[in-house]
């Protein structure tokens, strides 16, 4: 069990950091916008969301995923759709970076915002299926089971939490570092990062 949570912990933190998804960018963006406190918030919130899937993988709904090949291009369809939202949003946002002073923050309100972008994504229970199979096929996992459920999946709040502050306050120390224009420029850059995945995403509902 307690390789299990490592593995958790690292898998969660290393995906989310190379991988972010809507989440990250929201979080990446409240960095951009000098309030990495609400970042963390907003990733917090994530990180409760995706816990659920990571736990559902491991009690058996990667047979589920596995087995159903529609379930797997309607994921991939949605979340094609909610990348392209949120690239929007942040494209429309770039252009009206704030000043870098410190903003309220709704901890409440942040933190929805991050659970709700990540639950009404299906995607990662697709990807921590797979993350499920291989460890469980590797005897890492020690079989399938509630045990394993609940530990990987607060395994996973722990990791994913861990990366989502390193990428608001990555993205703050960047802010302060170029200025309004930096922030501008790498706000742009992860909208059409964004436009690819989600292009990418829908590309894999309609071949199937």
């Amino acid at each position: 069990m307690i390789f299990l949570v490592g593995y958790g912990i690292f898998l969660a933190y290393a995906g989310t950091v190379v991988a972010a998804g809507p989440a990250g960018v929201l979080v990446m963006q409240a960095g951009f916008d000098a309030a990495p406190r609400r970042g963390r918030w907003i990733g917090l919130g994530s990180a409760v969301g995706q816990s659920p899937y990571a736990g559902l993988a491991f009690y058996g709904a990667n047979r589920f995923v596995t087995a159903h090949a529609d379930f797997v291009r309607t994921a991939h369809g949605v979340a094609g759709l909610v990348l392209f939202a949120v690239a929007a949003w942040v494209a429309k946002r770039a252009g009206k970076v704030r000043p870098a002073a410190p903003a309220a923050v709704r901890e409440g309100r942040a933190f929805l915002l991050g659970l709700t972008a990540t639950v009404t994504n299906p995607v990662p229970l697709v990807t921590w299926g797979m993350a499920a199979t291989a460890l469980t096929a590797s005897g890492i996992a020690g079989g399938e089971g509630l045990a394993s459920a609940l530990g990987f999946g607060a395994a996973t709040i722990v990791g994913a939490a861990a990366a989502h502050v390193t990428i608001t306050h990555t993205a703050a120390a960047l802010r302060a570092w170029g200025g309004d224009e930096v922030a501008k420029r790498l706000s742009y850059g992860s909208a059409a990062l964004l436009v690819g995945l989600g292009s990418a995403a829908v590309f894999q509902a309609w071949r199937g």
